[in-house]
């Protein structure tokens, strides 16, 4: 990841809080102002107030906060790296912490201790995201665990069609790009025949290509199967 690259925060953990703060990028502040991270504040004078959650003594309260609104997702990612690099105005070294973590276990209970949520299981939530998803991946080998089950299926490799699909397409194609999501566990429905490899492609598939976006193309969230999604799905098959 760039910004892993450019910053030094490791990826996992960018694309875990993004996952969390934004419900895979089904929040209202992702969709209205580009916020992944739920960072407040304003961002180069934009902002945009919507409530949120925040907890006091242990108990959730709904309060309305301001948010930095941004132009894009890129723009978010960044800013997120920059507030750990940067620190805050009262302490340039209050996310250190978490900068020099030597795992993605060690900087999701920093990030926790440091206190950029209030939420009492945030790190134990960001380790789940992390894991379920096998996001450590993107970090350095060091940081992998030592006994995960492989992404990659027993089974043949998955041929990816080189068409764009969309919502109300059916056919093998759709169905192929089903299995393959399913392979790197966004399931169209989980709980479901054959995870909802249907050969249809409805809102739970249009879902599930959306989550697989918001973790992997940030920039691109619309629930269309093109050449971007296909070429990251081809990286993790």
């Amino acid at each position: 990841m760039a910004t892993m690259k450019k910053y030094g925060v490791l990826a996992s953990l960018s694309i875990a809080q993004a996952v969390l703060e934004s419900n895979w990028g089904k929040s209202g502040l992702a969709q209205k102002g580009k916020n992944l991270f739920g960072i407040k504040g304003s961002y180069k004078g934009q902002s945009i107030t919507m409530p949120t959650t925040e907890y006091v003594h242990g108990k959730p309260t709904k309060v309305n906060a301001k948010f930095k609104k941004y132009p894009s997702y890129q723009e978010s990612f960044n800013d997120h790296a920059l507030l750990f690099v940067s620190g805050v105005s009262w302490d340039r070294n209050h996310y250190k912490p978490v900068i020099t973590a030597k795992d993605y276990k060690e900087a999701c209970v920093q990030v926790q201790k440091c206190g950029y949520a209030t939420d009492p299981n945030y790190s134990k939530k960001l380790i789940k995201i992390i894991e379920d998803n096998h996001l450590y991946e993107y970090d350095s080998p060091s940081s992998k665990p030592q006994a995960q089950p492989s992404k990659k299926p027993p089974s043949k490799k998955i041929k990816l069609p080189n068409v764009i699909l969309k919502k109300g397409d059916r056919g093998e194609n759709v169905k192929t790009l089903q299995e393959a999501l399913c392979s790197v566990h966004f399931y169209p429905d989980k709980n479901a025949k054959n995870h909802g490899c249907d050969g249809i492609f409805g809102p739970k598939t249009e879902d599930a290509v959306k989550r697989f976006q918001s973790v992997y193309l940030p920039h691109e969230v619309d629930g269309i199967y093109g050449p971007h999604t296909r070429e990251k799905l081809l990286k993790l098959l």
